[in-house]
């Protein structure tokens, strides 16, 4: 029984060195592989980062694109209203060239009318005076 039992013994004892042997095999590979793991941990950091600063740089962008389509459209805004002040005022000088011209035919239809009151005064005074001297 002792030779079963030393032999099982035996036996026992080799198959657990050859446990610890693979045990202290993973154990080794696993330490090994740390470094690896530890290094895709931090790949898998740095592409979630350069995701989040791609999606920001999107946001961004897009947001710039909005704004230059509302400068666009802030510039178009500025164009008519400066056309429309431009027209408006070209209609103002139109209006006050033609008041000017307005106001310059009454002067001169008036100074013809004092021009002929003035001829037909003389007129009158010269005949008052021949009918004075007819007298």
């Amino acid at each position: 029984m002792t030779t079963t039992l030393g032999g099982a013994l035996a036996e026992l004892q080799r198959a657990l060195e050859g446990r610890s042997l693979a045990l202290g095999a993973v154990r080794d590979g696993a330490v090994a592989r740390v470094p690896e793991a530890e290094q895709m941990a931090a790949d898998a950091l740095a592409k979630t980062a350069a995701e989040a600063e791609r999606d920001r740089a999107l946001r961004a962008a897009a947001a710039a694109e909005r704004e230059r389509e509302q400068a666009i459209e802030a510039k178009r805004v500025a164009e008519r209203m400066a056309r429309d002040a431009e027209a408006e005022r070209e209609r103002q000088v139109n209006a006050a060239w033609t008041r000017v011209v307005e106001h310059e035919a009454a002067e001169s239809k008036a100074a013809q009318q004092t021009t002929a009151a003035t001829r037909a005064l003389a007129q009158r005074e010269e005949e008052w005076q021949r009918a004075e001297q007819l007298q």
